[in-house]
């Protein structure tokens, strides 16, 4: 019995370690897939890249889909879902990596990852939600963290600073309609489609934006979408190839990392983007850090963990808020132990 007790333990272990190094591993793709984005946006348009991007991706996600799942991967139980779902997503993105354009990794980041606070504000009116004295302190330690940020009354402030601001509401959104019409498609699914969405919308959108505007202004956030469309050489598409894989790999990861650890355990990593941005940041793009910045992230950091914290207390508690770790991890569900490496990977992309 101590011994089967022991092995136990071992293998919870194990798998948590395992949990939390996939998670690891995935925030440090995504941070390297941001830094080649953020150089290759000196050269592109973002919806060129968003397009060329999501397109390539496409392909390794069709794959490892029809490999694992079949044809079922590509039915959609929620077609205008995933309309919704491309829609808000798209004009999130658009507006983050117009921003990545124009401010540093680590300021970009952190306005964005205000979107588990947003989640937290927005259930009230969209979930009928009621927060309580400690959540309404973390939302507020959160909002100062932008303000400390942004600097609205210096003179250093610049309006790019409010698009990460809108791409976190965009998600928060997302999220939130995602969890209310209980989705159950699985994960690669959904990349799947959202790919698609990305690099429709990025071919709509610039056929309509160069329709309207024939001549792109020389700067700012029109010209960071509508610029000409470049034909990239060969270390570039090595690069674009580089991205497109990123994505695929990170979202393969953070499946894994949550099929192997509680998502209360995992969840927390997902902060150390915030950590990773400014040094990767400073050593390879020569961006240092503002003290503001640095303040900043500490609060919003800090006010997203403790909202998590609460709400797992809450679950353990036996209430099911639907908000925060529920919205922004709406495919966590335990699943019993594989039987098989292959049936693991299944289960893994489902």
């Amino acid at each position: 019995m101590a011994e089967s007790r022991t092995a136990e333990l071992t293998e919870s272990s194990d798998r948590l370690g395992l949990g939390i190094g996939s998670i690891q591993a995935a925030v440090l793709l995504f941070v390297f897939a941001d830094l080649i984005m953020k150089d290759l946006l000196g050269v592109f348009p973002v919806w060129q890249l968003q397009f060329l991007r999501s397109f390539l991706g496409l392909i390794p996600f069709a794959l490892i889909a029809w490999l694992f799942l079949g044809n079922n991967a590509f039915k959609a139980a929620q077609p205008r879902l995933h309309l919704i779902r491309g829609i808000l997503g798209f004009v999130a993105y658009s507006t983050y990596y117009v921003a990545l354009s124009y401010m540093p990794i680590a300021q970009t980041a952190a306005l964005f990852y205000t979107s588990p606070i947003l989640i937290t504000l927005f259930s009230v009116p969209m979930l009928g939600e009621k927060l309580g004295i400690h959540r309404i302190l973390a939302v507020v330690i959160g909002f100062c963290g932008v303000l400390v940020i942004i600097r609205p009354d210096a003179a250093g402030f610049s309006p790019f600073s409010l698009l990460p601001i809108l791409c976190a509401v965009c998600y928060a959104i997302s999220m939130i309609i995602i969890r209310r019409a209980a989705v159950t498609e699985s994960a690669v699914t959904v990349a799947f489609y959202t790919n698609v969405s990305f690099a429709s919308f990025s071919l709509l959108a610039s056929g309509i934006g160069w329709s309207f505007l024939p001549e792109v202004p020389p700067d700012g956030p029109l010209n960071a979408l509508l610029k000409p469309w470049t034909s990239p050489h060969d270390s570039q598409w090595l690069m674009l190839a580089v991205l497109a894989l990123s994505g695929v790999g990170g979202h393969l990861l953070i499946a894994k990392a949550y099929r192997s650890a509680p998502a209360s355990v995992i969840a927390p990593f997902d902060y150390t983007y915030l950590v990773w941005a400014p040094i990767l940041g400073y050593f390879l793009l020569d961006e240092v850090p503002a003290e503001s910045t640095l303040a900043g992230i500490g609060m919003i950091m800090g006010s997203g963990l403790y909202i998590g914290y609460r709400e797992s207390r809450t679950r353990r508690g036996g209430k099911s808020p639907p908000t925060a770790e529920s919205v922004i991890l709406p495919n966590t569900t335990p699943r019993r132990p594989p039987a098989s490496p292959a049936e693991e990977m299944r289960q893994d992309i489902e």
